[in-house]
């Protein structure tokens, strides 16, 4: 909640209840956690750099089936712009030029991300951070996450609670949901997620 370094309010702090204050999340695991398992493209994406990138798994990237690649739709685009990934002789029948999707990467879904980092743009600044100053010139550049989904654990240590109560001033049923829930990383090893960042984008 500092001034400076959250990962999605890098220049300021962030407002009081921003939703992305409830967890310490997968981008900040590895941008600020642990800053080894991070790969600098400081250029257009390419299958070298994104295996570079799930190099960094080790043997926790080795079943693509465990992994998921989390991204914005600059990311995706650029993505889809790579040579690998968009004729039928390199990708098969689900190359992107006949599907005009990308739903994998070597095997591993891709997930779109909308709301992260920023609330009007997907990109971030090239140190990987979303800054909140000039959206328009630092905020340029792609970026994904990818994580081995069997190493993070949601847990409750309260599940879903519905109440009610009648505002008679207004006329109105209130409804209150709440619950208290956890998101945390496996403790045995830091290696199972991964971020590529400052990628070069359409």
């Amino acid at each position: 909640t500092a001034a400076t370094a959250n990962v999605n309010s890098d220049d300021a702090a962030p407002a009081s209840g921003s939703f992305y204050l409830a967890f310490n999340g997968l981008r900040k695991f590895c941008l600020v956690t642990n800053t080894g398992q991070v790969k600098q493209f400081a250029a257009a994406p390419t299958t070298t750099l994104f295996l570079n990138t799930r190099a960094l798994l080790g043997k926790y990237g080795a079943r693509p089936s465990d992994l998921v690649c989390i991204t914005g739709i600059a990311t995706v685009n650029a993505l889809q712009d790579v040579a690998g990934f968009q004729t039928l002789e390199k990708y098969g029948p689900q190359a992107t030029i006949l599907t005009g999707e990308l739903g994998r990467i070597f095997g591993i879904p891709v997930i779109l991300s909308e709301a992260i980092p920023g609330t009007t743009t997907d990109k971030v600044d090239d140190d990987g951070k979303y800054t909140t100053t000039s959206v328009s010139t630092n905020d340029t550049d792609g970026w994904f996450v990818l994580v081995n989904k069997g190493q993070w654990k949601q847990g409750f240590r309260r599940e879903l609670l519905i109440e009610s109560y009648r505002d008679i001033q207004k006329d109105q049923n209130i409804l209150v949901a709440s619950f208290r829930m956890a998101l945390i990383p496996s403790g045995i090893a830091t290696t199972h997620t991964a971020v590529g960042y400052d990628i070069t984008v359409l």
